[in-house]
């Protein structure tokens, strides 16, 4: 085998894999959600707001409404365990069940408003909360913020 034809393979096997997650992702976004709340966006157009997104900033633990800043009814969802591209999601259904969302995920997703590289990621975390150790173990949501400024905007119209 040539190294075009190993390269080729690798493709094919990523695709493979992606469209894999994808279906896999679809039906556990269906147990909770309707298919008119989200749609998947193209691994190609996923690829390409992706590249194009903001680099990993530090943590913040504010509010915020990213629903406020964003002139679509829609924002863009990436599942960490389920990497093979960028799901539509209705900007209702972001705001309402977005726990949800990181729960099929079981780690962090990143929302993206669309025709910005600006994101946020929101983590679930297990912590021992300071004083209340002998409750044992709590959920927590970590926000990261792409940037300073973006964090300010939202922090600005935080409700």
């Amino acid at each position: 085998m040539n190294e075009q034809d190993k390269i080729r393979l690798a493709e094919l096997r990523w695709k493979n894999e992606r469209e894999n997650k994808l279906l896999e992702l679809d039906r556990r976004l269906k147990e909770f959600m309707s298919p008119s709340q989200y749609s998947f966006v193209s691994f190609d157009e996923s690829d390409t707001i992706q590249k194009l997104s903001e680099d990993w900033p530090g943590k913040s633990e504010e509010q915020l409404n990213l629903i406020e800043i964003n002139p679509y009814d829609f924002s863009y969802v990436f599942f960490m365990n389920y990497n093979f591209g960028l799901v539509k999601v209705n900007n209702d259904a972001l705001f309402t069940k977005w726990p949800g969302l990181i729960e099929i995920d079981s780690d962090m997703i990143f929302c993206y408003i669309p025709d910005q590289k600006n994101w946020i990621c929101v983590e679930r975390t297990d912590q021992f909360l300071p004083g209340k150790e002998q409750l044992g173990v709590f959920w927590i949501y970590e926000i990261t913020f792409s940037d300073m400024a973006f964090k300010t905007k939202l922090l600005e119209n935080a409700v």
